[in-house]
């Protein structure tokens, strides 16, 4: 399971998210659906644990996530076999 609790995220003086509250039960899959700008790369790059949390937390105690990033470093790698 995957919990989070106020999550804020801001950059500067702008708020991107804002006391965000969310559970994903255990053995559930997700997808991030939004506008363009909205924060979806960035609330999974907190899940991930590749972002700082500005506040509130995320626990992902024992959970396994499977994340393939927007862009990645890998070239010669097909995105089936990263």
């Amino acid at each position: 399971m995957i919990r989070g609790n106020g999550v804020t995220k801001a950059f500067a003086d702008t708020v991107l998210l804002d006391k965000v509250d969310f559970l994903i039960g255990e053995g559930k899959k997700i997808g991030l659906v939004g506008r363009n700008g909205c924060g979806k790369t960035t609330l999974m790059k907190m899940i991930v644990g590749e972002e700082e949390i500005t506040a509130g937390f995320i626990d992902r105690e024992g959970a396994k996530i499977a994340y393939i990033p927007q862009e990645f470093d890998f070239p010669d790698i097909a995105v089936g076999d990263y």
